[in-house]
C-alpha cells in the first residue's frame, strides 16, 4: 500500500493509520496487491490484499498515508 501511495502522490509518504485482517495462514508463494483508492493533497486511502498462488485471500488491510515533502539540507 506505501508503494501504491508513493506512486500516486510521487513522494514519500507517512503511514498515518493501517488496520490489518489476517484471514488464513500463509504458505508457499504468496501474492501482495496494493490501490490507491483516494488520493487527495494531505491524505492518500489505501487497500490492500495478500492471496496465495491459488488465489486464497491470506489478509486484508486498509492504510491511510500522508505524502512528505524531503527536508532540505
Amino acid at each position: 500500500m506505501g508503494s501504491a501511495a508513493r506512486r500516486a502522490t510521487g513522494l514519500p509518504v507517512m503511514t498515518l493509520d493501517m488496520q490489518t485482517s489476517f484471514i488464513a495462514p500463509g504458505r508457499g508463494v504468496l501474492l501482495a496487491e496494493g490501490r490507491v483508492l483516494r488520493a487527495g493533497h494531505s491524505v492518500v486511502f489505501c487497500e490492500g490484499e495478500v492471496r496465495t498462488e491459488a488465489g486464497e485471500l491470506v489478509a486484508k488491510a486498509s492504510g491511510l498515508f500522508k505524502p512528505v515533502k524531503a527536508k532540505e539540507a
